[in-house]
This record gives C-alpha cells, structure tokens and sequence, in this order.
C-alpha cells in the first residue's frame, strides 16, 4: 500500500531530497488543507516547509493564522513577526498581525499594522473594517466612524448586517443613539431638534460619516433609525418654513442632502403628516416666488 502524500512529503524531508519544488507543492497543498478547514494538517505541512526554507512568508503567515484561530495570540505574533521579516508587503499578514495584536490588548500597535494593511492594499473594505474596530476600542470614536464609513463604501456588503451597523452608529456616536431612543419614546408625535438631540447634539449626527454613509449608501431600515430621521426631517422642514437665523454649514447641508435622497428610496416620503405636507407646499411656494423675483434664496 503506497504512503499518504503528506507522509511521503516528510520522508523526502527527512532525507535530505526535498528542496524548492517540494516545498512549493507542499505548500499548495497546506493551503488547500486550510480551506477545507484541516488546521493539523496544514500546520504539519506548513512547519515541514519552515524546516526547507526558514523564511517561506506564506507558511509563516499560514502558522500564524492557524495559532490565532485556535486562540494563541502570542504565538500568532511570533509566527507573523517572522513572516512580515520575509515580506513587509502582504497586506493579508499586516492584517493578521493587527488581529493578533488586538487579541492581545495591544491597541497602537494592532492600529499600526491595520493601518498599514489599508495603505498596501486601500481598496480592501475588511481591512478598513478592523482599523475602525480597533480605533474604537481606543476610544477614537470619529476615526472609527470615518474608518467604518470607508469600509461601508469598499464592501456594500457590509449592509447586510444592518442591524449591527446600527448598533454600532448608537455606540459610536451615543448623541444618535439617545436621540433615536427619545424619537421612538416620542412617536408618532414629532419632536424638535433640540428635544431629540438637546442642545449641541443635532451637530455632532450631522457631522457624523458613517450616519451620512448609511444615508447614501441603501435605504434605512431599522425602525429605530428610520423614526429618528423621519422627526429630524420634520423639524428641519419647520425650520426652513419658519426662516430661522443662521446659515447651515457644510456638514448640515451635506447632511440635509443626503436625508432628501433617503426620503426618495424609502418610505419616509410617505409617512408624512398632514402640518409636514402643508408646509412643504408653503416652502415650495415661497422658494418659487423667490426665484420668480430673482431674490437670493438662502442654502
């Protein structure tokens, strides 16, 4: 009866016959082995191809994300040292070093290697994803929205788990997360700006990228979200009928634009009531009686 290939592969090891072709095919091989999700018989493989060739990055960084599957963060960082030794360049193994890191409660560090993970490769949304995570964690909650905003644009996919996202939108910015609670308290009865967000807060959503992401980026559908938009939407209408001093700067009306667009592919458009429907016309009507006399119109 002939020997299983992996055995074969060790006796050619042991033997002094193996050199950079076997290594080559052994490791073919390990990765095949850790996408069926065979951990030992990758890890064998991939220590068989250390022994050939010290340096070989991919096995190093295989070895790494095997001991930090199986919840050895500190053996993970030696594994993954070495394998960014041999190729600075792989942002999958920058990646895993952050993890590795992070893991272990080693925050600046895990936030250096994700972030050199995004600049190798800034198109992966994951990576961004991670950074964002680990920001938190720092408690830098505008990066970690700004990085969780980025990771939303590179993987839509990402909308999937909408609920989550939420969730992390009230964390992130906890003048959101208040000011939902109280809109969901308050409804159906529609509340001002200063009741939902009290004095200062309505600035801090308007500004806040990963709202204005999930505003541009699918339509919102969480209740607790979507009750909080539709009295914001309300409130702002009031406003610009009543022509309240001071001019909105650029976060408002970035935001004001992206709340529009969301009304048109939601269903917010149709949940008005009939003040909020009688002031829109008012508004129109005013607008279009400015433009006809050539009167400035403020944003």
């Amino acid at each position: 009866m002939g020997e299983h290939p992996d055995a074969q592969a060790g006796s050619a090891t042991r033997h002094g016959a193996a050199g950079p072709g076997a290594a080559t095919e052994m490791f073919a091989r390990a990765r095949q082995h850790l996408q069926n999700g065979q951990l030992a018989a990758a890890d064998e493989l991939c220590r068989k191809i250390i022994a050939i060739d010290p340096h070989h990055a991919g096995s190093l960084h295989i070895l790494g994300s095997i001991a930090l599957h199986v919840g050895r963060p500190d053996a993970a960082v030696d594994w993954l040292k070495r394998a960014i030794a041999s190729n600075a360049h792989d942002a999958a193994v920058q990646n895993e070093m952050g993890l590795a890191l992070q893991a272990l409660g080693r925050l600046d560090d895990a936030v250096a290697h994700f972030q050199r993970a995004t600049s190798l490769e800034p198109h992966n949304g994951r990576a961004y994803n991670n950074l964002a995570i680990a920001l938190w964690q720092q408690g830098r909650a505008g990066e970690a929205a700004a990085q969780f905003a980025k990771a939303l644009e590179l993987t839509p996919e990402l909308f999937d788990e909408y609920g989550a996202i939420c969730g992390t939108l009230f964390n992130i910015n906890p003048a959101i997360g208040t000011a939902a609670m109280r809109a969901m308290s308050a409804w159906p009865r529609r509340t001002s700006l200063e009741e939902l967000f009290g004095a200062n807060g309505y600035r801090a959503a308007a500004g806040d990228p990963l709202m204005h992401c999930m505003l541009v980026g699918a339509p919102v559908r969480g209740v607790e979200l979507e009750r909080l938009l539709t009295c914001v939407r309300s409130a702002l209408l009031q406003t610009a009928v009543r022509g309240s001093p001071g001019a909105a700067d650029a976060d408002d009306l970035k935001f004001r634009c992206a709340l529009a667009r969301q009304c048109f592919v939601n269903e917010f458009v149709f949940a008005a009531t009939a003040d909020e429907i009688t002031a829109a016309e008012k508004l129109k009507e005013s607008l279009s009686s400015a433009l006809a006399a050539g009167s400035p119109v403020a944003p």
